[in-house]
């Protein structure tokens, strides 16, 4: 019984990494077509605070390789200070690119009102997304996302950011969780189940976003202004993903865990209003993983089971896992997570549960 318990979890495991995260690995990353027009593009950026290299990020942004294209900054009524800090940086790079600082209309939790008022205010036919504490792994990160769009002549580009690299076992887990993350949604969204982006790194069409803000649910949530937006559209068939380096858009990784857990806590709220085939499958798969090393520890406890028995399972689950995922790892700037691998499924089956308990005690009211 024991025996057949573990290996119904570990086969739970590799039947998601073949069926949706191989197809990540499968990925043509490549664009096929070369950039021909070049349509107005507008780079929203919100903020509330201002973290200490901010001025580095915006200056990476208005560095862009790509000839038509404006800045959008919107404080989310952020203090006088930071505002006086923000009027300064852009009248030192105005002259290269135009930049607004605009002010959101309505102080409410979290930042949709504020992406909004940012969209609403756009010249371009093209709405870029990130965030003040990230920079973009190039100066073609602008030209890559577009041209995918064009391309392909959908709505929505989802993008991938990864993390920097860290100097504490904290950081490199939350390197890891990221990459576990985009292996979900890109598989989910190559698998015709698209349900998320990520804030910092996605573009969309702007009357795509107009015309689907109200349909958003979740509008008390302090999260949730990509994953509840992607949800709202009808049509997921016009969605599509840019996985090349040069539109990685990078971000510093929390190296406290009270900090890591409270950032994570939002996708716990918001994936309330995910489909619910969708989370139960997302549910599914960390229950998998926390079930499998718990039940490990329990039945070797109580003699159900030898150690050697579970190391040969283990070593056998490993490999299966690295042959489908090791070609995800590399495009998804994870080579340093790949050859610890164990290591970060035993803390990811370790973080599941943990993260649930601090939502339920921790509740975060901003963003």
């Amino acid at each position: 019984m024991a025996l057949f318990a573990l290996l119904v979890l570990a086969g739970i495991q590799i039947l998601y990494w073949w069926y949706y995260f191989r197809r990540v690995s499968s990925l043509e990353i490549v664009n096929k077509k070369e950039l021909t027009g070049f349509p107005k593009v507008s780079v929203v950026i919100c903020f509330k605070g201002l973290p200490e290299d901010f001025e580095k990020n915006i200056v990476s942004v208005a560095e862009q390789d790509y000839p038509n294209f404006e800045i959008i900054l919107v404080s989310d009524f952020s203090s006088p200070q930071d505002l006086g800090e923000m009027s300064d940086l852009i009248g030192g790079i105005k002259s290269k690119t135009p930049v607004r600082l605009i002010n959101a209309s309505k102080d409410i939790p979290g930042k949709k009102q504020a992406v909004y008022d940012g969209v609403l205010s756009a010249e371009g036919e093209y709405i870029l997304f990130t965030d003040m504490d990230c920079r973009p792994a190039s100066s073609n990160w602008i030209k890559k996302m577009i041209s995918v769009l064009t391309e392909k002549g959908e709505s929505v580009v989802l993008g991938y950011g990864p993390m920097e690299r860290g100097n504490n076992l904290i950081s490199w887990f939350a390197g890891f969780e990221t990459i576990m993350t985009a292996l979900q949604y890109f598989g989910y969204h190559l698998a015709g189940e698209t349900y998320m982006s990520v804030g910092r790194n996605w573009m969309v069409k702007k009357s795509a976003y107009a015309n689907n803000y109200m349909k958003m649910k979740g509008g008390h949530l302090a999260s949730g202004d990509d994953d509840l937006m992607i949800q709202a559209m009808d049509d997921k068939e016009n969605i599509t993903f840019c996985l090349h380096p040069e539109s990685f858009v990078y971000s510093k990784p929390k190296s406290d865990l009270s900090d890591f857990l409270q950032q994570k806590t939002r996708h716990i709220s918001t994936s309330f209003y995910y489909p619910f085939i969708t989370s139960v499958k997302l549910f599914l798969f960390s229950l998998s993983i926390t079930g499998y090393y718990f039940l490990a520890v329990v039945f070797l406890f109580f003699g159900k089971i030898s150690l050697t028995l579970i190391i040969m399972i283990s070593i056998l689950k490993w490999i299966i896992q690295t042959i489908l995922h090791h070609k995800s790892f590399f495009k998804l700037d994870g080579m340093r997570h790949f050859f610890f691998y164990p290591l970060a499924e035993i803390l990811l089956a370790i973080y599941y549960p943990v993260l649930g308990l601090y939502s339920v005690l921790i509740k975060k009211k901003s963003w």
